[in-house]
C-alpha cells in the first residue's frame, strides 16, 4: 500500500469498526470474527498482491425478499374512504462476512475515485444518495423546498427508475468501471468483483433454513462448516445463479459494493442532466433511483426529454405509475401553492415528505404505519404489564412515550418520535410538529381504551391482577 492506500485503509476500518458495533451479527456460511483482533491480518490481505482477492473463493450470497406494505386511503365510487394496500417486494442478498469485508474495501475506494470523478466533472452536487455527505432525507427534501420557494413560479418533476439495480446493464457498468480506474481493462482484482456481481450466485434463505436446521448446526455462529457446504449445497438445486444473466444485466442489492456501483453505472446520465439543468437554470438531484427537476414552465418540455432520452440511453426504464408532475404559483397575495397536471390543489411528494408550497408534511402513509406500530406496541405493553411477570410497569408508559409521544424528551426518543423530531428541526415544519401532537393525543386515547378492554376482560374471567401501566 502506498501512503494514501494506508490513510484509505486507516479511515475505512475505523468506519467498519463503527459499523459492526450497532450492527447486529448475523448467520451465513462462514462465521463472524471480531475485526480489531484481525485488523493486522486484514491489511496484509489488501496490501498483498492482487491475486489475493482474484483467487478468494466467494461463497454464494444468501437472499431473502424483503416486503413492505403500503397503506393508503382512496375515495369509492359511493363517495365513502376506502383502504387500500399494496405490497413493495425489495431481493435482498448478503454476502459471507469475510466477501462482505472485501466488497466493503473495494467499495470504499471506488467511492474515493468516483467522488474525485464527479467533483471533476462538475456534478458532485446533483448526486446525493450513498455518499458522505452528512445530510440525510430530510435535508434533501429541504434543499429542494428551498429552491422552490426562492424560485417562485416553476415546475417540480419527479421520476423513479423501475427496477433499478436488477436492470443494470453489464457492459454499460464494466464501460464507467474503467472510466472511473482511468484503464484500459479490469485489473484481475476488479476483474474478480465484477464476475461476482453480475454473474452472482444465491441461495434462499428459507432453503438454507430448510437444509441446515437449528438441530443440525455445529454451532450458532453459522449455518454449515466448509465441509457441510461442499457436500449438501455445492452443485445443488438450492443455488441459483442471477435470473437475467441471459440479458446481462443486473447486480445484487444489499451488497456493500452494490450502491457505489449504481452510482457509477449513471454517470453519463448525471453528467447530461446536470448540463441541460445549469444550462436551463434548473435544479437536479438524483437520489438512487429518485429523480427530481424543478425548472422554469417553458423548459420542462425540453428538460423531460433530455431526461427520458437518457434513462431509455442507460438501457433502463421509468415507472411512469410514479411520475409526478406538480406546478407551483405564487398568487397576488404572495402565498405560493402547489396544484397538479388539472389545476388542482396537491402535494410534492418527495424522500419520505409533502410540500404544498407552505410546509411540509409527513406522508400520510408513513403516518399509517405508525399507527399500526402503536397498536402492536401498546398490545405488547399491555400483556407485560398485566401479565404473571409484569413488573414495573411505569417502564412500559415510558417506552411507548419514547416511541410515540412529542413529549419525551429529545434525547430519550426513539423510532417515529425521534425521526419526527428531527425533520421538524431540519424541515422547520409546524405542520410535521402538529402531526406528531396527533400520534401523541391517539397513543394516550389508544393506550386508555386498551387498558379499560383488558381489565373488563380480566374482571370477567375472575383473574386477580395488580399491574397497571
Amino acid at each position: 500500500m502506498n501512503t494514501e492506500q494506508e490513510q484509505w485503509f486507516e479511515e475505512w476500518f475505523e468506519k467498519l469498526v463503527k459499523k459492526s458495533a450497532s450492527k447486529q451479527s448475523y448467520m451465513h456460511f462462514d462465521r463472524s470474527f471480531n475485526y480489531v483482533k484481525r485488523k493486522e491480518a486484514i491489511k496484509t490481505f489488501f496490501a498483498g498482491p492482487i491475486d489475493n482477492v482474484s483467487r478468494h473463493s466467494f461463497y454464494p450470497l444468501i437472499k431473502y425478499n424483503k416486503v413492505n406494505k403500503r397503506i393508503k386511503k382512496i375515495k369509492k365510487t359511493d363517495g365513502g374512504i376506502g383502504i387500500e394496500v399494496k405490497e413493495k417486494v425489495r431481493p435482498i442478498s448478503y454476502a459471507a462476512h469475510f466477501d462482505s469485508i472485501i466488497y466493503s474495501w473495494y467499495a470504499f475506494c471506488l467511492s474515493k475515485l468516483y467522488t474525485a470523478f464527479i467533483k471533476e466533472q462538475k456534478f458532485f452536487e446533483n448526486v446525493i444518495a450513498y455518499l458522505p455527505l452528512g445530510k440525510s432525507n430530510m435535508h434533501f427534501s429541504h434543499d429542494v423546498q428551498a429552491y422552490i420557494k426562492k424560485k417562485g413560479d416553476c415546475i417540480a418533476i419527479t421520476y423513479d427508475i423501475e427496477h433499478f439495480f436488477d436492470t443494470l446493464g453489464h457492459q454499460h457498468l464494466s464501460e464507467k468501471w474503467l472510466d472511473i480506474l482511468n484503464k484500459p481493462q479490469l485489473p484481475r482484482d476488479h476483474k474478480t468483483l465484477f464476475k461476482h456481481v453480475t454473474e452472482y450466485s444465491y441461495v434462499l434463505k428459507e432453503d438454507i433454513e430448510s437444509v441446515f436446521p437449528e438441530t443440525f448446526r455445529v454451532d450458532r455462529f453459522r449455518y454449515c462448516t466448509p465441509a457441510q457446504f461442499r457436500k449438501y449445497l455445492r452443485g445443488s438445486k438450492f443455488i441459483s445463479d442471477n435470473p437475467d444473466i441471459d440479458k446481462k444485466m443486473g447486480i445484487p442489492q444489499g451488497l456493500p459494493i452494490s450502491s457505489v456501483l449504481s452510482n457509477i453505472y449513471m454517470i453519463d446520465f448525471d453528467r447530461e442532466i446536470s448540463r441541460i439543468a445549469n444550462e436551463k437554470d434548473a435544479f437536479y438531484r438524483r437520489y438512487s433511483d429518485d429523480i427530481i427537476i424543478v425548472c422554469d414552465q417553458r423548459n420542462a418540455e425540453a428538460i423531460q426529454q433530455v431526461i427520458e432520452n437518457g434513462i431509455r440511453h442507460a438501457k433502463l426504464r421509468i415507472n411512469d405509475s410514479k411520475t409526478e408532475l406538480r406546478i407551483f404559483r405564487v398568487d397576488e397575495f404572495g402565498e405560493m401553492g402547489c396544484f397538479d397536471a388539472a389545476g388542482n390543489a396537491s402535494k410534492l411528494q418527495y424522500l419520505g415528505f409533502e410540500f404544498d408550497g407552505k410546509q411540509s408534511y409527513l406522508r400520510p402513509s408513513t403516518v399509517t404505519r405508525v399507527a399500526r406500530k402503536r397498536k402492536i406496541a401498546i398490545s405488547s405493553a399491555i400483556n407485560k404489564a398485566y401479565g404473571p411477570t409484569g413488573h414495573s410497569t411505569y417502564i412500559y408508559r415510558k417506552s411507548l412515550g419514547r416511541q410515540f409521544h412529542i413529549n419525551a424528551p429529545s434525547k430519550g426518543s426513539s423510532g417515529f418520535m425521534k425521526y419526527g423530531k428531527s425533520a421538524i428541526r431540519a424541515l422547520n415544519s409546524e405542520s410535521i410538529a402538529l402531526q406528531l401532537q396527533r400520534v401523541s393525543k391517539k397513543l394516550e386515547k389508544n393506550l386508555k381504551k386498551a387498558i379499560e378492554k383488558k381489565e373488563a376482560k380480566l374482571i370477567r374471567d375472575k383473574v386477580t391482577f395488580n399491574h397497571k401501566i
